[in-house]
C-alpha cells in the first residue's frame, strides 16, 4: 500500500513457466504446497502452484493466462458449500475457464477441513490425481483429502 510502500499482487504462480500439473490454493497450506512442487520438481515432474491471495475481485484474465498451456489443474477448497454446484474456489475457477480457448482438465479437491493440518502426503496425492485425470481426459467427482473414515 501507500503507507508502507508494499505491493501485494492478487494472485501469486510458483514454477508456472513450463507446468502441465498444476494446484491452486489460498491461505496457509500455500507453503506446504510450495515446497510440495520445489520436491516434485526435483524428480523431474512439471508441476506447479498457483496461490489466490485476495479472492474479490476474482482474477478471472490471470488464471486464463497462466493455465492456457496446462494440462490438468486441481483446485483446493477448505470450505463446502453444501447444496452448490461446487465449492468456492472451484466454482469460481470453472466460470473463469468456461470460454477459455484452452482449458484444463480441472479437479476438485476439498481439504482442511475444520482447520486440519494438510501434510505433504495429502499434497502428493493431490498431484498424483491431478496427473491421473489430466491423462485420462476426465475428472472425478470431489475428492475430500485428510478426512476421518
Amino acid at each position: 500500500n501507500m503507507i508502507f510502500g508494499r505491493k501485494y499482487d492478487n494472485i501469486n504462480d510458483y514454477m508456472m513457466e513450463d507446468a502441465k500439473y498444476v494446484l491452486i490454493t489460498m491461505g496457509a497450506v500455500t507453503g506446504t504446497a510450495k515446497f510440495v512442487v520445489n520436491e516434485l520438481r526435483k524428480k523431474g515432474e512439471k508441476v506447479g502452484l498457483i496461490s489466490i491471495r485476495c479472492f474479490r475481485p476474482f482474477p478471472k484474465d490471470e488464471i486464463i493466462k497462466l493455465l492456457e498451456d496446462v494440462k490438468g489443474v486441481g483446485i483446493l477448497d477448505r470450505a463446502l458449500t453444501p447444496g452448490g454446484p461446487g465449492h468456492p474456489l472451484y466454482t469460481d475457477i470453472c466460470c473463469a475457464l468456461y470460454n477459455a480457448k484452452n482449458r484444463p482438465i480441472i479437479q476438485s479437491f476439498v481439504g482442511g477441513l475444520g482447520g486440519r493440518d494438510m501434510s505433504i502426503d495429502d499434497f502428493i496425492k493431490m498431484f498424483k490425481i491431478i496427473k491421473e485425470v489430466a491423462e485420462e481426459g476426465r475428472s472425478k467427482s470431489c475428492v475430500y483429502i485428510g478426512l476421518r473414515e
